[in-house]
């Protein structure tokens, strides 16, 4: 065989070459100003990404710390929330839901400040989830601030059934997010860890803490205050006498993932990372953090919410390639009403058709060794651990909270945010560009179980 090769007779040329005929281009234009743009934590993203020497080569496996890849490849629950208040149509949509693809479900508990099923007592939870194979299917709760009170029914629930060993989900208790979403004392702290030791020797294959941090924040501010607060859970855990490796077990993190696909790889690898090293400097193995993603409620829009199906579609598939133990995907109405029959088809057909049929969940980091994910999950670390330990200084999060630093920060990226949206500068198809002018009314559900 000949060793001919046609590329021979050309030039190999280099960025030094790109950079100048793209001056040429430009003809006196600004290449930062053209060419260069900023996520909301300043980091730059640059037109060409290249194969340079200085970027770490070494970004391990997937399965193996730093999990920056990934941890060890298990299939991604498809995980549906469900809100309705009447329990015997949540009970219902919940039956449906399973029986149409969807393997882990959330109940939104009405805790008397957010609306969602209306439970009262351990008959009542019996009632919302007759029918399920709970040995089967992972309950999560989403209970604000009766967490506490509803993670003990549940448990009773599994305990009555005796599947404790068998019972898989999540309570979500998060006393230090409730702090920082209604200015309340941590004085639940205390009892969230003891519902923690509970849960770790009762039913080992429950998380009963949940650092929840769907709001406003920018994804290096998501990824700091998450691992922030994951650390005083710890702190708080080991004061109790548990073991940090079976302490590790019992936090599990409630991140947004919205239609920036590459932002939202890049902080899926970063946090997993940050988390990973975080646990070695606790003296155990190095643990991989347990995240789970819902779409972003900022990017869910009541004009023209036909188009956050596009948007779900594209977060959903950030979260796949991302990686994460579960995905919940909001249905397209989520911004006008609780959603109908076909709102939640649409929702869980999203995640199955681009599970089963893109074949997403088939490959462990799709994203590794691009020189742009690389390179973008380098500055999300670098940046996010920068304000990790300026949190730390502060006193930790709950100081941080309660200085008002952490709440400031967030707020000054949700005003910059919505004047972009407002100027136009950051493009809401539906919203700010693109209106349809002749939006027809979409279905939702009333309490009551009507369609309007």
């Amino acid at each position: 065989m000949s060793d001919f090769s046609l590329g021979d007779e050309f030039p190999s040329p280099d960025h030094e070459d790109w950079l100048d005929l793209v001056e040429k281009t430009l003809k006196g234009a600004e290449f930062d100003q053209r060419l260069v743009s900023h996520t909301y934590d300043d980091i730059r993203i640059e037109p060409l990404y290249y194969n340079h020497n200085d970027r770490p080569h070494d970004v391990g496996v997937p399965g193996e710390a730093p999990f920056r890849r990934g941890g060890r490849h298990v299939s991604i629950h498809l995980c549906q929330s469900f809100s309705h208040p009447d329990i015997d149509q949540t009970n219902k949509e919940i039956l449906d839901d399973l029986a149409g693809g969807v393997t882990a479900i959330r109940l939104k508990i009405d805790d008397g400040v957010c609306g969602g099923i209306v439970v009262n007592s351990l008959s009542d939870l019996e009632k919302v989830l007759d029918g399920v194979f709970l040995d089967m299917v992972p309950v999560e709760l989403d209970a604000g601030g009766r967490a506490i009170e509803m993670a003990n029914l549940l448990s009773g629930l599994w305990q009555n059934q005796q599947i404790t060993t068998k019972a898989q989900g999540a309570f979500l208790i998060d006393p230090i997010g409730l702090m920082a979403r209604h200015n309340e004392a941590d004085v639940s702290l205390e009892r969230a860890i003891e519902v923690a030791q509970k849960t770790a020797t009762l039913t080992p294959g429950v998380a009963a803490l949940g650092v929840d941090m769907r709001r406003g924040a920018s994804e290096v501010q998501e990824i700091a205050i998450a691992a922030a607060t994951g650390v005083a859970y710890l702190r708080a855990m080991e004061r109790a006498g548990m073991d940090l490796k079976v302490a590790a077990r019992q936090i599990c993190f409630l991140l947004n993932v919205d239609a920036d696909v590459f932002l939202n790889i890049a902080k899926l690898r970063a946090f997993r990372e940050i988390w990973s090293q975080i646990t070695m400097a606790c003296g155990i193995e190095a643990q991989c953090a347990h995240i789970k993603l819902e779409t972003a409620r900022r990017m869910m829009a009541a004009r023209d919410p036909w188009v956050n199906m596009l948007r779900a579609t594209t977060a959903c598939f950030a979260a796949n390639v991302g990686g994460a133990s579960s995905v919940t995907i909001s249905p397209y109405t989520e911004a006008l009403g609780l959603p109908d029959g076909f709102g939640r088809r649409i929702a869980r057909n999203t995640h199955i058709v681009l599970s089963e049929e893109a074949h997403l969940a088939h490959v462990s980091d799709p994203a590794g060794g691009s020189w742009f994910i690389e390179n973008l999950t380098d500055q999300m670390i670098e940046k996010a651990w920068g304000l990790f330990q300026e949190i730390e200084a502060e006193g930790g999060i709950v100081a941080a909270l309660k200085s008002k630093m952490v709440q400031s920060k967030i707020a000054e990226v949700e005003a910059t945010r919505q004047g972009n949206i407002e100027s136009g500068k950051e493009v809401l198809v539906g919203v700010n560009r693109f209106e349809n002018t002749d939006e027809q009314p979409v279905p939702v559900l009333r309490p009551g179980g009507d369609n309007e």
